[in-house]
C-alpha cells in the first residue's frame, strides 16, 4: 500500500502544471460572471467601451461587507466597521481577447491602527470547453500586515509574505447583469 502512495505522490509531483488550468480562447469576457461560496458572493461584469479597452464591475458581498466598484478602478468601502479600499486597474497594453492583466491593490484599516495591504498582478482568463469559467489568479499576491499599536515588538509588521489567490467563476449570461439580476 505504502508503495502505491508514493508512486502516486510521485507522479503528483512529476505533474505540477496538471494543476493549472490552461486559456481558452473560446467564449467571450465580455458579460456577467458570478463566484459563490458559503458566507460570500461575488460577481465580476466585463466590459468594453467604444475604443474597445475592457473595463470591471466588481460585486462582493459577505457579512459586514457589500463593495460595489461602479465601474471605477478605486473604490473605499467599511468592512466591520474600518475602511477599506480595492483597486482594479485593467493594464489594456498587456490584455487581449484570451487574457486580462489588471493592476490589484487592496488596504484594510483594522484595530489597534492594523493595517493590512495586498499587491500583485490580477490575471482573468477562461477555461473549460466552451470558456465559462473564469480564472482570477494573483500569484504572487504580496501581503503586508503592520499593526500601529502592537502588544509585542513581532506584531508590529508582518514583512512583506508570498502567496495566491486563484477564485472560479461561471459565466451567468452574455449581458450585462444587476446585483439583484444574478441567481444566488
Amino acid at each position: 500500500m505504502s508503495a502505491l502512495l508514493a508512486s502516486l505522490l510521485a507522479l503528483l509531483a512529476a505533474s505540477p502544471a496538471a494543476a493549472q488550468p490552461a486559456a481558452v480562447a473560446a467564449g467571450r469576457f465580455v458579460g456577467s460572471w458570478s463566484r459563490v461560496e458559503p458566507g460570500q458572493r461575488m460577481a465580476l461584469l466585463i466590459d468594453r467601451d467604444a475604443s474597445g479597452a475592457f473595463k470591471l464591475r466588481f460585486y462582493w458581498h459577505r457579512e459586514s461587507l457589500d463593495v460595489d466598484t461602479a465601474w471605477q478602478e478605486r473604490t473605499e468601502y467599511v468592512y466591520k466597521g474600518y475602511p477599506g479600499a480595492i483597486e482594479l486597474e485593467v493594464d489594456q497594453e498587456r490584455s487581449d481577447d484570451t487574457h486580462l492583466f489588471v493592476r490589484y491593490h487592496r488596504e484594510q484599516r483594522g484595530p489597534r491602527q492594523a493595517l493590512l495591504t495586498e499587491d500583485g498582478t490580477l490575471e482573468l482568463f477562461r477555461i473549460g470547453r466552451f470558456g465559462r469559467t473564469l480564472v482570477w489568479r494573483i500569484s504572487p499576491v504580496t501581503r503586508r500586515l503592520t499593526v500601529g499599536e502592537p502588544l509585542s515588538p513581532a506584531e508590529a509588521d508582518s514583512g512583506p509574505m508570498l502567496d495566491s489567490i486563484e477564485w472560479h467563476f461561471n459565466k451567468e449570461a452574455e449581458r450585462l447583469l444587476e446585483w439583484d439580476e444574478f441567481y444566488w
